[in-house]
């Protein structure tokens, strides 16, 4: 996704107008890596997000599993403690 990003953004700055920075100037450079970092501080977030929303759910899996290999057939399933 990231790739695409910069390709898109690639793309327009070539199609871009005359005025402002030149291609080549310390400005640009410094808007780039700006949005670089922004970009990967949003994919950043994204991610940590979906660890923290998926995460309590795969380890109450897990533990499921090891209950009901010991127990004999208790449930403690994410899913059946979301639908009770």
């Amino acid at each position: 996704m990231y790739n695409v990003v910069m390709e898109v953004k690639l793309v327009f700055n070539c199609a871009g107008s005359a005025v402002g920075p030149k291609p080549n100037s310390v400005a640009l450079q410094f808007l780039q890596r700006r949005e670089d970092v922004r970009l990967t501080r949003l994919m950043l977030t994204i991610f940590c997000c979906f660890l923290l929303c998926f995460l309590p759910l795969m380890l109450v899996n897990v533990a499921d599993d090891e209950v009901r290999e010991t127990d004999g057939g208790t449930s403690l399933s994410a899913v059946d403690t979301l639908l009770r």
